[in-house]
């Protein structure tokens, strides 16, 4: 009778994950599509063969369904923060200061690739709703910090020839998602083209040559 009861909890739970699944990718699709401030419970719901009821159930608000589909856009496979994902700790194998952006550049792609226009619904939902607004400041937040947890990884025993201080706020505007959809999306670039860019450019910003600290230039009296 036990395993009778683990039998249907599992079969309940795994039917419960594939509803929340298809209710994000229905969400994705739709806030794609539309934008968020155009979709609607209902539509998301058409598209994902539930009941709004349902939806309102699993994920409560369509504030909370967008921070949810975004996570999942950006987490991907592993569903894991950033901090924990398990390709930091290939970093730490590797050798070579080049071997290492290489191997960010790639992993950035990846991310971008299921992302970016998660990021693009994102940016435009938070100039029109002060819930988003607040919830995309908290993502900026975060995402600054893991840049700056990252770069020091990546490094290893390298030295930039821009202040460390430059080389995070260089690296988390190089890292935005709006670049990517830019010469991807715009421009026509492959992935593996927009990869070894950022992977070369990355080099050249720690290799050199040394630049003017933009702090310093922008105290300068005109």
């Amino acid at each position: 009778m036990t395993e009778r009861r683990e039998y249907d909890n599992r079969r309940r739970a795994e039917a419960a994950e594939a509803t929340r699944r298809r209710i994000l990718d229905a969400a994705g699709t739709c806030f794609g599509e539309s934008g968020y401030g155009a979709t609607t419970l209902t539509a998301v719901a058409e598209r994902a063969s539930v009941s709004v009821e349902t939806i309102k159930k699993t994920f409560a608000t369509k504030p909370e369904l967008l921070r949810r589909w975004f996570d999942a856009c950006v987490a991907g496979p592993e569903a894991v923060p950033v901090a924990n994902a398990a390709w930091l700790d290939e970093l730490l194998e590797m050798p070579s200061f080049g071997e290492r952006a290489d191997r960010l550049a790639a992993w950035l792609t990846e991310v971008f690739q299921r992302s970016a226009v998660a990021v693009s619904v994102m940016t435009a939902a938070a100039h029109t709703d002060p819930d988003i607004a607040n919830l995309w400041a908290g993502e900026r937040q975060r995402r600054f910090a893991d840049v700056a947890t990252i770069v020091p990884l990546v490094l290893g025993d390298e030295i930039p020839a821009i202040p460390f201080d430059d080389l995070v706020d260089a690296l988390y505007a190089l890292s935005e998602a709006h670049v990517y959809l830019v010469l991807v999306e715009e421009r026509r670039w492959t992935a593996r083209q927009y990869r070894d860019w950022l992977a070369g450019t990355i080099k050249q910003l720690v290799a050199g040559p040394s630049t003017t600290n933009p702090r310093e230039t922008s105290q300068e009296k005109p």
